[in-house]
């Protein structure tokens, strides 16, 4: 199984429209046959960027074949239950997740490779995932859907991820770049939840949660929580 890199909040800028002419799309805009990294208690955001660290035989053959054609792979957490499964069949894995492209690969002479991904789409597994050395799926893209309004959003997620970098001191400047890195609450609310919530389950929801205000506002609920962890001590605060 792939190794999950460290998840440093950077610097991002705004994701580029996946196209509609991809030629793994059908003309459902859907997106067959991509290769699949599943990964235990992870979920990958869009609008963010994060390295991964390859180093499984049949994980790097299917990176070379990734790397070939458009760079596209599908990063799903694995579903509860995948300890259990079988060797010889893929394992359970979430049916959200996130459509990312390769920007840039590292090579080792023993054949690990360093990933770094630009997340650009939620996705949703449409069937059972196939391949034989490694799994492939066909998924679909599932855009924020705005439901729910509320101009304030933004303004109180904000608000709570400053009071948290102030209480973080040195530690939470990398929330301040994530802060200035964009005005949009559906990018933000994924950035921020991408660099401070720990918990897989959490993570899943928000990921799962297509309406930006909604998201946001869960984003509050959570990161409050972080502030009164802030109060025992910086350490306690990443550790949620």
């Amino acid at each position: 199984m792939n190794d999950e890199a460290s998840r440093k909040p950077e610097p991002q800028r705004e994701p580029p429209v996946l196209p509609d002419d991809d030629p793994r799309a059908d003309g459902a805009g859907a997106l067959l046959g991509l290769p699949v990294l599943p990964l235990p208690d992870y979920t990958l955001f869009p609008n963010t960027l994060v390295p991964f660290h390859v180093y499984e035989p049949r994980f790097r053959r299917m990176l070379a074949d990734c790397l070939s054609e458009r760079r596209l792979l599908v990063v799903l957490g694995l579903a509860p239950g995948w300890e259990a499964a079988p060797d010889d069949v893929h394992p359970p894995v979430q049916r959200v997740g996130g459509l990312g492209r390769v920007l840039s690969e590292r090579r080792y002479q023993d054949g690990r490779v360093d990933l770094f991904v630009h997340a650009i789409a939620r996705v949703r597994v449409t069937a059972p995932l196939a391949g034989a050395d490694w799994p492939v799926a066909d998924v679909e893209r599932l855009p924020d859907e705005p439901r729910v309004r509320y101009e304030g959003a933004t303004q109180r997620l904000v608000a709570v991820a400053t009071q948290l970098v102030t209480g973080l001191g040195d530690m939470g400047e990398p929330v301040r770049q994530l802060l200035a890195s964009s005005g949009d609450v559906g990018v933000l609310s994924n950035r921020l939840a991408a660099a401070l919530v720990e918990d897989a389950a959490a993570r899943q929801a928000l990921l799962e949660e297509r309406c930006p205000t909604a998201r946001a506002l869960r984003l509050v609920d959570l990161l409050g929580a972080r502030l009164l962890a802030v109060e025992r001590g910086p350490d306690d605060a990443w550790l949620m």
